[in-house]
C-alpha cells in the first residue's frame, strides 16, 4: 500500500503562485493534476479523496471562503491525536517490555509533541499542500509547528477513517521512522528521549530550587524576511547561555543548550557534586 522510501519523492508539479481571491490554495499539487493523483499522500490513495482534502485545510481558509469550520482539520486533529496516541503507547508497550510506566509515559509525550509532528508533516510535503488563509500564507505559517502538527494528526484521522485502525498504525509506524528510532535508542540505553532544552534546565533548576530561567532578546540582524536572533538564558539574573536562530524559538533552545553545558561544567569542576545538568 506504501511505496518504498526511495519511491517517496516529493518533487512535485509547480503550480502559479498567484494567490486566490481570499486564501491560498497550495503552491505544489503533489503527483500531477488527476484526481486520483491529489488522493494519494506518501504512496497511500485514499478511497475518500474529501478526506484528505480536509485534513489539508487549515480554519483560516475557511473563514477567507465562507466555509463553516468544520471543513477545516480540527475535527479530524481531535480524531488523530487518539489514534496516535494509541498506536504509539501500542508500539512502546510491545517494544520495551523492559521500560516502567514512568519512561513509556515520558517517550510517548516525546513523540507526539508538536516538534516532532511538524518535523514529520515536513518530510511528508504537508506544508506545500496546504490550504490556508492570506494570512497565515503571508505570515510563512504554512511552515510553523503550530499549524504542521496538527494537520499531521488530521492526516492520521483521515487515513483512520478511510481504511481504519490497523492501516493507521502502519501509517503512522512506517512514516514515523526517525521519530520512532530515536525514542527506541534513548529507551535501549535506559533513559528517557531527549527532551526539549528549554524543558530540561527549567527541570533542573526547579530541582535545585531556583527559579526558572528567564530568556531576552540581546539582538536582531539580517533582514526583515530572514531575521537572524541572539538569546540569552538568563539564571539567577545572570546570563547562563547565549544562542542564536531564525526564530526567537530557536535562539531560546540553544540558549538554552548552551546554559545546561555551563551548568554541567560548574558541577563537575565541583567534586562531590550529584546535581549534574548532563543527565537531564
Amino acid at each position: 500500500m506504501w511505496a518504498s522510501s526511495s519511491a517517496r519523492s516529493r518533487r512535485g508539479r509547480m503550480g502559479s503562485s498567484k494567490p486566490a481571491a481570499r486564501g491560498f490554495d497550495p503552491p505544489v499539487e503533489l503527483g500531477g493534476s488527476a484526481a486520483g493523483e491529489r488522493a494519494t499522500l506518501l504512496g497511500f490513495r485514499f478511497r475518500d479523496p474529501g478526506l484528505l482534502r480536509r485534513a489539508l485545510t487549515h480554519r483560516s481558509y475557511c473563514n477567507e471562503h465562507e466555509m463553516d469550520a468544520t471543513e477545516s482539520y480540527e475535527r479530524l486533529e481531535f480524531l488523530g491525536d487518539a489514534v496516535l496516541d494509541l498506536t504509539i503507547s501500542a508500539y512502546l508497550y510491545r517494544n520495551f517490555p523492559d521500560a516502567d510506566e514512568g519512561r513509556l509515559t515520558k517517550a510517548r509525550a516525546w513523540l507526539v509533541r508538536d516538534a516532532a509532528l511538524a518535523r514529520a508533516a515536513r518530510r511528508w510535503g504537508l506544508g506545500l499542500r496546504l490550504r490556508v488563509g492570506r494570512g497565515v500564507e503571508e505570515s510563512g505559517g504554512r511552515e510553523q509547528d503550530s499549524v504542521l502538527a496538527p494537520a499531521a494528526e488530521a492526516v492520521i484521522a483521515a487515513v483512520y477513517l478511510d481504511h481504519g485502525f490497523e492501516v493507521a498504525r502502519e501509517f503512522v509506524v512506517g512514516n514515523m521512522t526517525d521519530e520512532l528510532a530515536g525514542a527506541e535508542v534513548s529507551l535501549s540505553q535506559g533513559g528517557p528521549p531527549p527532551e526539549n532544552a528549554k524543558s530540561r534546565l527549567q527541570e533542573y533548576l526547579q530541582g535545585q530550587g531556583r527559579p526558572v530561567p528567564d530568556y531576552r532578546v540581546v539582538g536582531r540582524e539580517g533582514p526583515d524576511h530572514s531575521p537572524v536572533f541572539t538569546v540569552e538564558a538568563v539564571v539567577d539574573g545572570a546570563a547562563a547561555g547565549v544562542g542564536r536562530g531564525g526564530k526567537k524559538a530557536e535562539a531560546e533552545r540553544a540558549a538554552a543548550e548552551a546554559a545546561l553545558a555551563a551548568l554541567a561544567a560548574l558541577a563537575m569542576a565541583e567534586p562531590g557534586s550529584a546535581d549534574d545538568p548532563a543527565r537531564f
